[in-house]
């Protein structure tokens, strides 16, 4: 079964909406509203002056019959219907973009679940989505696309979804976290920058931070910095990738220099400590929180390349991070 098949064919659920979501909300419960009220008055107007038969029978059905001759009655009832017209749009809109209940791959032993879950919503109201495999303690979370304009990540992270489906047995005791693309709104207009005009990777809240229009005027101020925090701290990750274009090198930040040197080894990227940047998810991940961290930079033009070819290249390298220190289940041995 494909990941799309698996994800279309899974149960749902509903979470709950994100702040931009409920505003979004709303605006829609206000304008049903509003043509509620409208629709009403405009029925008992024809009701009253024209007679009309059909008309007199839709307010019989929603109990306004009666009102025809009381006009203080007919408001009472409009504003009773209106407040249960505004409670019902309410519960029916307020559910956000459905998720996955787990799926389960393998058998026996080696059975283990997927999940596709609904995490929040980008400035313009984009899902992001964390793809959840395995259930067990060790967690890795690697995401991709923080940048906008680095989209090679997401195509390698979707295979490392695939293949993890069908390697089972590597997540035994393991539960790994996939963003596929945590920047959507810059990747629609690919670009570095979320629409905002902010860099998600100098968001966070460090020390080290600085102040101003592209960072930021204050930490976290990008809903979709808060939800890459917000992960991090439900998770609880013992490691952490961070894919990006197009430096050409492994990274890192916090206690990872040996995963480091292992994922350089791997994928054939000199390994160049480039610094912790300022108020950027190292930092804040590695020098703060003191979770190893490693960033994955791939070459630039990576993204022009094929999904198969993005995992031959760098493939084992994913792999070594999500069972690290453990190294006899890497590919080709």
């Amino acid at each position: 079964m494909s990941q799309f098949e698996a994800y279309m064919s899974s149960p749902l659920k509903f979470p709950l909406l994100s702040a931009a979501q409920f505003f979004h909300r709303i605006q829609i419960i206000l304008i049903f509203s509003v043509l509620m009220i409208i629709l009403n008055r405009f029925a008992f107007y024809l009701a009253l002056k024209q007679k009309d038969f059909t008309i007199t029978l839709w307010l019989y059905c929603i109990g306004l019959k009666d009102s025809l001759k009381d006009t203080r009655m007919y408001r009472q009832r409009v504003i009773i219907l209106s407040s249960f017209a505004v409670s019902a749009t309410f519960l029916l809109c307020g559910c956000s973009k459905p998720t996955r209940l787990p799926t389960i791959f393998g058998e026996g032993k080696n059975s283990v679940s997927f999940q596709t879950r609904f995490i929040g919503a980008s400035f313009e109201n984009r899902p992001i989505e964390c793809i959840i495999l395995g259930a067990g303690n060790d967690v890795s979370f690697i995401l991709a696309t923080i940048h906008g304009d680095e989209p090679a990540g997401t195509t390698l992270v979707m295979e490392l979804s695939q293949y993890l489906q069908q390697k089972p047995e590597l997540l035994i005791g393991r539960k790994v976290v996939l963003m596929p693309v945590a920047n959507p709104d810059g990747l629609v207009r690919n670009q570095r920058h979320n629409a905002r005009g902010v860099d998600l990777n100098r968001n966070f809240s460090v020390a080290n931070r600085l102040y101003n229009a592209v960072y930021g005027y204050s930490a976290l101020s990008e809903p979709e910095a808060r939800i890459i925090e917000h992960v991090i701290r439900e998770y609880k990750p013992a490691r952490i990738v961070s894919i990006h274009q197009p430096f050409g090198c492994i990274d890192y930040d916090g206690p990872a220099k040996i995963l480091a040197e292992q994922m350089a080894q791997l994928t054939r990227l000199p390994m160049k400590k480039l610094g912790a940047m300022p108020g950027s998810l190292g930092s804040s991940a590695g020098v703060e929180l003191g979770i190893p961290i490693v960033t994955l930079e791939l070459l630039p033009d990576d993204h022009k390349l094929d999904a198969q070819t993005l995992w031959r290249r760098y493939g084992a390298g994913l792999i070594a991070a999500i069972i690290y220190p453990e190294t006899d289940a890497l590919p080709g041995k």
